[in-house]
């Protein structure tokens, strides 16, 4: 590993945008907490992510119930 690609966690927290810019030019960053490698940062499009756009619906409650019985058991 050479010493490019080590970066500590409190250098990329002071220099994050010039350590993340780099990541297109240079190969992964490992990150290390305590001298411990955690992470490894690399450019996105060296992955094979595919993001996925799917139709995203959150069901609270049945439109049976009234929302003032929902409010009134939050108020107990």
């Amino acid at each position: 590993m050479i010493l490019d690609q080590c970066v500590s966690v409190t250098e990329l927290k002071k220099d994050t945008k010039n350590i993340i810019s780099s990541l297109k030019e240079k190969w992964p960053i490992v990150i290390f907490v305590n001298n411990k490698p955690v992470a490894v940062l690399k450019d996105i499009e060296d992955s094979n992510l595919t993001l996925k756009e799917e139709e995203f619906h959150f069901n609270f409650w049945d439109e049976g119930i009234d929302p003032k019985v929902i409010l009134d058991y939050f108020k107990k």
